[in-house]
């Protein structure tokens, strides 16, 4: 791999991420699976809720860090994940530098219905309740 073809997500690490729940949905807003992370978020809590809630993965995956979580699947379980097309959302592709436009949600007119943001909108509703959480 040549070092212009790896992607430099800038801002990977927001100043107040704490461990909490990452939530997966399907693309009408459906929650599919959630996790408690114990902590910070990374590559593998997405990729254990797929692995451990489906027989066969979704065709399509769109997720902040979705290049990495791209490689990183690949490594662990290509077999499983070798058909599921993983793009990034409309609001985080920004900080994606030297990453592949392949992975950019936006160059797929078939995917432009879809509300990339359900989880972003979900955890806001999710802090109202961090102290019963807690």
């Amino acid at each position: 791999m040549n070092q212009e073809d790896v992607c430099r997500k800038v801002g990977s690490r927001h100043p107040s991420l704490i461990p909490g729940i990452f939530t997966l949905f399907c693309k009408h807003g459906v929650c599919l699976g959630f996790s408690i992370m114990e902590q910070v978020e990374s590559v593998n809590v997405p990729f254990s809720i797929l692995r451990s809630r489906f027989t066969k993965c979704p065709e399509v995956v769109i997720y902040d860090n979705a290049c990495q979580l791209h490689t990183y699947t690949f490594r662990r379980d290509l077999q499983f994940f070798n058909k599921t097309c993983f793009l990034v959302d409309h609001l985080h592709w920004r900080n994606h530098s030297g990453c592949n436009a392949g992975y950019q949600l936006d160059v797929y007119p078939q995917h432009q219905d879809i509300n990339s943001q359900l989880a972003e909108q979900s955890n806001s509703l999710l802090k109202k309740l961090k102290s019963q959480l807690s």
